[in-house]
């Protein structure tokens, strides 16, 4: 009879041994579980916010687009103008150039 006590004792004892143990490994599961689930909280955090930057970038990037866009008919508004205003000239330049050549033949 004690000798089977003392069996269930050693059995009583590698159980709660065990027990023990698995409740520790569970305990340590539950910390690595919080921890990675702080973890993945931040990273969503993280990307969120770089979404949110990349939003702003791509509007500032179409803000200067359309800047630069604009510019540019500004430019060749200007470079028309400026075309006109040399074609004016130069037949001006032309009309007196003739008017000189013709008082010039005039007088000789």
């Amino acid at each position: 009879m004690n000798a089977s006590k003392n069996a269930m004792n050693e059995s009583n004892s590698k159980i709660m041994q065990e027990n023990r143990e698995l409740g520790e490994k569970l305990s340590c599961e539950g910390k690595l579980s919080e921890e990675e689930g702080e973890e993945k909280v931040k990273l969503l955090k993280a990307i969120a916010d770089l979404e949110s930057r990349i939003g702003e970038m791509e509007k500032i990037t179409k803000e200067k687009d359309e800047a630069l866009l604009g510019r540019e008919e500004e430019k060749r508004k200007a470079i028309r103008e400026l075309c006109l205003l040399i074609d004016y000239h130069r037949s001006r330049y032309d009309r007196l150039k003739e008017m000189v050549s013709g008082r010039t033949k005039r007088k000789t």
